[in-house]
């Protein structure tokens, strides 16, 4: 079944420009060095180092060369354990867009795929949300569990280590609602995304949302770094899948598809599709 394009009267998401938000801007990604030449400085205080001939693939800003998605993982914990609060501390203007359409939409159960160290989980637990939280990156949850405690919303939160790659490991029609902010585009190749989204669409109830956001093949970044293919660059370590219209469309199909808004985020600043999509009751055949 095909998607459908539906617009709701007062439901979209309210998206300003998030120009100065507190996430941390990255400087441009280092490249891999010639022989005896230094390469570029990947992170403002780190010198670039000497790449290596022959070996692709971007050096981090700690020096590691990180290709593969087993490494995206070991590079992502390895992030969040030397540097609290790297994606930001306060709520994403995404994230209380998406907290408004929950609300309105009578969500209780919340699954976040990809929380990192939890700016959106603290606010949905705070209003009310009962929210499992998925990372394959032990080091984030361990610091959402943390925050969990101290702002008093541990009971609300559940922190689940697991991969998107693999079935998510819950029932069918487990959740009210899905919530994805920049997990879609990360190192997932097309397959692996489409095969996401219908793992998604299973776990939701009939009606359920998936909320989620992309950076777009109009952002900055796309095309700087290292290319791996299916559009997406590394870029200081970490592979960015770029998303354009036709990817998001294609997505869709299955669901019925609420909104697509044009998002910026940072001081890049970062460029995004945010999608609301709905799992409509006659779907419920698998994406793929």
């Amino acid at each position: 079944m095909g998607r459908r394009v539906l617009r709701e009267p007062g439901a979209g998401l309210v998206l300003p420009r998030d120009v100065g938000g507190p996430g941390r801007p990255r400087a441009a990604p280092g490249v891999p060095g010639v022989p005896g030449v230094p390469g570029v400085p990947g992170v403002p205080g780190v010198p670039g180092v000497p790449g290596v001939p022959g070996v692709p693939g971007v050096l981090s800003y700690d020096g590691v060369m990180t290709t593969g998605a087993d490494s995206q993982r070991d590079h992502w914990s390895r992030t969040f354990a030397t540097r609290p609060d790297f994606l930001g501390a306060e709520p994403s203007v995404v994230g209380d867009a998406a907290l408004a359409r929950f609300h309105a939409a009578g969500t209780r159960e919340l699954l976040e795929l990809g929380p990192g160290q939890g700016r959106d989980t603290i606010e949905f637990a705070a209003a009310g949300l009962d929210v499992t939280a998925l990372d394959f990156a032990e080091p984030g949850l361990a610091e959402i569990a943390d925050k969990a405690a101290r702002a008093g919303v541990a009971g609300s939160i559940r922190t689940v280590v697991a991969d998107v790659r693999d079935p998510l490991p819950f029932g069918d029609g487990t959740f009210d609602a899905c919530y994805a902010h920049m997990l879609l585009c990360m190192a997932l190749t097309t397959d692996e995304v489409v095969r996401l989204t219908g793992e998604i669409r299973r776990v939701l109830r009939a009606g359920g949302l998936l909320v989620y956001t992309v950076r777009t093949t109009a952002d900055a970044h796309f095309g700087a770094g290292v290319g791996h293919g299916d559009d997406r660059w590394e870029m200081g370590g970490f592979v960015v899948h770029f998303f354009d219209r036709a990817l998001v469309e294609r997505l869709a199909e299955g669901w019925d598809l609420l909104e697509v808004a044009d998002h910026e985020e940072g001081k890049l600043p970062r460029r995004l599709f945010a999608v609301t999509m709905r799992r409509s009751s006659e779907s419920v055949e698998e994406a793929g």
